[in-house]
């Protein structure tokens, strides 16, 4: 027996762009920052139109904290990912 599932995009769209999954994407972005070490910031943002959602950017704002993500892949280390597995 097969379930066909039809997803209700209005509901969709205004989930992804809550107040309530905004502070779980931010409170996400912090720990990846604070995880990957000083020198390391979190920017959010809401994407433009119907299909826009909530998206954290996180990045090295310092030169110490640059150097230290070319060398030795803070960034990836904190989501778990990149060399040595996290």
């Amino acid at each position: 027996m097969s379930v066909k599932f039809y997803p209700n995009k209005s509901g969709m769209e205004a989930f992804l762009k809550s107040d309530e999954m905004q502070r779980y994407i931010e409170e996400v972005g912090n720990y990846v920052a604070h995880t990957a070490g000083e020198g390391y910031g979190v920017q959010m943002t809401v994407g433009p139109g119907p299909k826009g959602r909530v998206r954290a950017t996180v990045m090295a704002e310092t030169e110490e904290a640059k150097i230290s993500q070319a060398r030795n892949h803070d960034l990836e280390r904190a989501v778990g990912g990149g060399f040595g597995g996290g």
